[in-house]
Parts: C-alpha cells; sequence; structure tokens
C-alpha cells in the first residue's frame, strides 16, 4: 500500500521550499510592476556543421548551453548524439509505451527560436535559513503550494530523468503581486529521512498576475545556496496550451539538462547546464508541483487563484535502471497541499489521487479564505 503523507510546500526560494515560520500567505503585496527581470546578452555563439548554433550564457557564473537547430530538423529521424546535442529527450525503445509517448511529444515540434534569457529579480536564501520536516499531518500551518513528491531512500539509487505534462491554467484572481509556477524537478522539498540537501531544479512555465501569457521558466538552488532562476521569453504559452518538462541529470560529467515544449504551438527550448561540481545533488526526490517564489526583499509573492490544472504522464528514471517509473508506482508518495497558517482545511491540494498511476490534479479548495 502505498504511503500517502500530506505536506506543505515549504516557503519557496524562488522554486526551492523551505520551511520557514514566519511565512504567512499575503506577507508581501506590492504592485505587479514590482516582478522583474533583467534581460541577459549571450557570451557566445557556437556553430554546429550541420548548421545549428548553441547559445552559452554565462547565468550566475554557471556556463548554459541553449541549443538551437537547423530549420529543417526532425527529432523523430535525428541521431542519438543529435538529440543529445541539442537537448532532447532521448530515444526510447522502439515498441514500448515509453517510445509511443516520445514519438506524440516529437511530433509536435516546429522549431527553436533564438533564446532571449531575462534573469528574475528574485531573492535568494540565507546561509542560516533552516527547513523544517515534511509534517506527517493531513493539514499544516502554512504553506506555498501544491502537487506530488516521489521520495527514494535507497542509498545508492537517485532520480535520473523526471517528465510529466499539464495544460497550462488560467489565472483568473489575484491578492496583490502574483507570480504562479508549474514545474517539474528534482530535490527542491526536504523531509525527515536522511535527506540534509536542499539543492534541487526544476523547469516549467511561470505566470505573472493575470498576464495573458506564461513564459518557459528554470530554477536552479546549488551548491553554494545561490538561486540561478530566468525565463525563456522566446517560448510563450497560453491558457489551454499544452506543456511538456523534461529535467535530467548526468552525474558523469555534472550537467542538467531540461527541455520544455508547447505541444500546442511546436515550439521549445532545451538548456544544458555545466556545473563545475554537482556531486552536491543527491537526487532524491522528484516533483511535480504548483507553487509560488520568493520576492527580490525575501518574503513571498502570493499565488494567484489558478483554474484546476492536471498533471499527467508524471513519470521518473532512477540511476539503476533505462525504463520510466510511473508516479503511483513509487514505494513512498507525499502529497502536498497548500494551507494557511493555523486553518483547514487546505486551500490549493490535489485531488487526493492518483488516476492511472501518472495523473492528478490540483485544485483550488477555497480561494476567498486565502484572501482574509
Amino acid at each position: 500500500m502505498k504511503k500517502r503523507k500530506a505536506i506543505a510546500f515549504a516557503a519557496i526560494v524562488s522554486m526551492v521550499f523551505l520551511f520557514g515560520a514566519s511565512s504567512t500567505l499575503s506577507a508581501y503585496e506590492p504592485d505587479e510592476t514590482d516582478i522583474g527581470s533583467i534581460k541577459l546578452d549571450y557570451d557566445r555563439v557556437e556553430n554546429i556543421a550541420e548548421g545549428g548554433e548553441i547559445y552559452v550564457y554565462n547565468i550566475g557564473g554557471v556556463e548554459h548551453k541553449f541549443p538551437v537547430p537547423p530549420s529543417d530538423f526532425d527529432p523523430l529521424t535525428a541521431s542519438d548524439q543529435q538529440l543529445e546535442t541539442y537537448g532532447f529527450p532521448s530515444k526510447p525503445q522502439k515498441n514500448t509505451d515509453e517510445y509511443t509517448d516520445w514519438v506524440n511529444i516529437m511530433s509536435s515540434y516546429r522549431s527553436t527560436p533564438i533564446p532571449e534569457i531575462e534573469l528574475t529579480d528574485e531573492g535568494n536564501t540565507d546561509e542560516d535559513d533552516n527547513g523544517i520536516s515534511l509534517q506527517e499531518l493531513e493539514y499544516v500551518n502554512s504553506g506555498d503550494g501544491a502537487g506530488y513528491a516521489a521520495v527514494l531512500k535507497n542509498s545508492s539509487e537517485y532520480f535520473a530523468h523526471v517528465q510529466g505534462d499539464f495544460v497550462q491554467p488560467k489565472i483568473t484572481d489575484t491578492l496583490g503581486s502574483c507570480a504562479d509556477m508549474f514545474m517539474v524537478g528534482f530535490d527542491i522539498v526536504e523531509n525527515n529521512i536522511s535527506i540534509s540537501s536542499r539543492e534541487g531544479v526544476a523547469a516549467g512555465t511561470r505566470c505573472i498576475g493575470t498576464s495573458k501569457y506564461a513564459h518557459a521558466y528554470y530554477h536552479c538552488y546549488g551548491k553554494d545556496k545561490k538561486d540561478i532562476s530566468y525565463a525563456n521569453t522566446g517560448i510563450s504559452f497560453a491558457a489551454g496550451d499544452k506543456v511538456y518538462v523534461y529535467v535530467s541529470y548526468q552525474r558523469a560529467n555534472n550537467i542538467f539538462n531540461y527541455y520544455i515544449v508547447n505541444m500546442t504551438k511546436g515550439t521549445q527550448v532545451s538548456d544544458i547546464v555545466q556545473f563545475d561540481n554537482a556531486n552536491y545533488y543527491e537526487g532524491k526526490k522528484a516533483v511535480w508541483f504548483v507553487g509560488r517564489c520568493k520576492t527580490p526583499v525575501n518574503t513571498y509573492y502570493n499565488l494567484g487563484k489558478f483554474t484546476d490544472v492536471t498533471f499527467s504522464n508524471c513519470r521518473a528514471m532512477l540511476n539503476t535502471s533505462d525504463t520510466w517509473t510511473n508516479l503511483g508506482d513509487f514505494k513512498d508518495i507525499y502529497i502536498v497541499s497548500l494551507a494557511p497558517r493555523d486553518r483547514h482545511p487546505a486551500l490549493a491540494s490535489t485531488t487526493n489521487q492518483i488516476i492511472d498511476k501518472n495523473q492528478f490534479t490540483c485544485v483550488w479548495l477555497n480561494y476567498n479564505e486565502y484572501c482574509d
């Protein structure tokens, strides 16, 4: 029988969930214009013989490579080496469900725009900002989002790949300044089962206020406790667009790779992130979630009211396997719920049920309570 533990999202540092005793749901209510970002210039462009390019950025002291394939690139016929070069998910073994899913996703591909990277102005966590453990309670005092986390306890295993998709929801109401994130990633929640680090990466979409469009978004919380968070303004998502997200980690060469595609429009962005030393990564948690982010002054943006959002194709792959495992097939699964301090019930949560082992829905239960 699977474990189902309702937990709170910790107060998010950009997208890293760190519980803070002083967090409240309406801690920061400036103008929406207070949410900003800085457009970055790329350091160089690397040309690929077959006509592609790689735009190289230095973000927070870490090298990021954004590949742009040639206009006639077709991931369905590309070689394994080409897929790796351009940051696409690798091709699964044929005649499998995973291969069928991969073909469906790759068939939507039309183009990769030249990246336009904007570094967000979110706050960083202090060195001594200690989190608290996940709570084995039906509801908790405070939180900042909703979703699921699969957790590994075997010391020799870690998550090497995680994927998921969802339909971009609409933000229908806001309280002050809001920033909603819809993400897939690794290692961004803490718990009390001998997992000590808070480092992690996540990718997906971010929507500011009730903006008509969300943008591709990436967050990394590194070993030096610095946030690297940015939006790619070349890729946008309207409510109703289908989003697919894939994040992988290559421990042998310290590389994280993320891939975000708007399957409705056929546009995608991928990033190959080269760390000097990514061995800090424990990879014990794979997560699918909705959440809010931290402000430039180390308080928290509110979470805008979103229409129901269903995460599907929620799968992860371990370093010890070459096949995907459904979320519902993991032994330890944690439910993440949003609840205000000293109030019940949860305001935003999952439907408390995983459908077909890889699908769940996040819903708002009572937005008026959140606004009080």
